[in-house]
């Protein structure tokens, strides 16, 4: 494969990935669906999204200390992934206009890595893949939170990240057929 074909198809996973995660990240419909008790705790959820998505202040009387630092870093983490998805899209964008036929290949070579990773990680043990993911990502025992003490984890359960992780692999998947069919199309055209 050549190195240009390497760097579209690496552009198209985390473009397509970090736009899974953001539909995901933003959806209410998505925290509907998937918090048992979200009638119950609506506020304090919209609460923690609002935050993460850049529209409202954490509130205080509802998070201790450790879980607004914590939340802090979650911040910070999707913060990063914006500013990666804004470069990944305007590039995705040159791509389009410059060379759309041939984003063929780049996205197939994207979508067996999709699927190769998403069987990974459905075979992994859930549990073992959370803890390792903190422990990798974030540098300080914040995440580290206790179901008695703190609402932040009861209010978003493990199962709750199972089912995210999940959604966004299935969205992924989405997006990569979407492209393929497209493309497809559009190269069986000017044939």
């Amino acid at each position: 494969m050549k190195t240009i074909n390497i760097f579209k198809t690496v552009l198209i996973f985390i473009f397509i990935l970090i736009l899974s995660f953001q539909i995901v990240a933003t959806s209410k419909f998505f925290y509907k669906l998937n918090l048992k008790d979200y009638q119950k705790n609506e506020s304090a959820i919209l609460n923690v999204i609002n935050y993460l998505n850049y529209k409202q202040e954490l509130d205080k009387n509802l998070f201790n200390d450790k879980e607004i630092l914590h939340l802090k870093d979650i911040f910070n983490i999707f913060l990063i992934l914006k500013l990666i998805f804004i470069v990944s899209f305007i590039i995705f964008l040159f791509l389009i206009f410059k060379d759309f036929e041939c984003l063929l290949k780049p996205f197939l070579y994207s979508l067996i890595l999709t699927i190769i990773i998403s069987l990974i990680l459905y075979v992994i043990n859930f549990n073992s893949l959370f803890l390792n993911f903190h422990k990798l990502i974030f540098f300080n025992d914040y995440w580290l939170l206790d179901p008695s003490k703190d609402i932040l984890i009861r209010l978003f359960p493990q199962e709750f990240f199972q089912n995210s992780l999940y959604s966004i692999l299935i969205l992924n998947l989405a997006f990569h057929l979407i492209f393929i069919t497209v493309l497809s199309l559009k190269n069986r055209k000017t044939l």
